[in-house]
């Protein structure tokens, strides 16, 4: 099915058309990294908005669901687009494990983007993506194991980062301190 069926795709806002109070409440690189490690966190109450990188970068994830925090924030930055989903026929959570993940979709990027200097996808590239949708209560599932484990990924890394972190300023102190291990 395609994409354009379920979904509206805008593409981010030209910033020489806002005025000072849109400017003022841009959805910034900050706010896209939060919140695709933290969709989890709203997967009962979330919103329907995708926000979804048009240039893709190896190994990064470009489509992630816009937490309700975030969700009237402008998106000024055109190499990224709004994906706004039918909720009745599309989970969000599991559109966005279909973006970053399916390996159908991921074909059809590397055609498109094929023999090009600058990977860039087109929001009419995006309209015509075929993917393939399950019944909506398994999307919801699969869309919600799929944004879980994204989150614990992150909650690990963050855990892992802090000891290290602590580890480095014991050995610091040890040092100062001159004592021996």
């Amino acid at each position: 099915m395609k994409l354009k069926n379920f979904v509206t795709i805008e593409s981010g806002k030209n910033t020489n058309r806002l005025s000072e109070k849109e400017l003022a409440n841009q959805y910034t690189n900050l706010d896209a990294m939060m919140d695709f490690f933290t969709m989890a966190k709203e997967i009962d109450n979330s919103s329907n908005i995708i926000a979804f990188d048009l240039y893709p970068k190896s190994g990064n994830y470009n489509a992630r669901v816009i937490s309700r925090k975030n969700s009237t924030k402008i998106i000024t930055n055109q190499k990224m687009c709004k994906i706004i989903v039918d909720n009745k026929k599309v989970s969000p959570y599991y559109l966005c494990y279909l973006l970053n993940e399916d390996n159908t979709v991921q074909r059809q990027k590397k055609i498109f983007t094929q023999g090009s200097f600058i990977e860039r996808l087109r929001p009419s590239f995006l309209r015509n993506l075929d993917v393939k949708l399950l019944a909506l209560p398994q999307q919801k599932l699969l869309g919600k194991i799929y944004v879980q484990s994204i989150y614990l990924n992150y909650l690990e890394k963050d855990l892992a980062d802090k000891r290290l972190i602590q580890s480095k300023e014991l050995l610091a102190q040890k040092i100062r301190e001159g004592e021996t291990l």
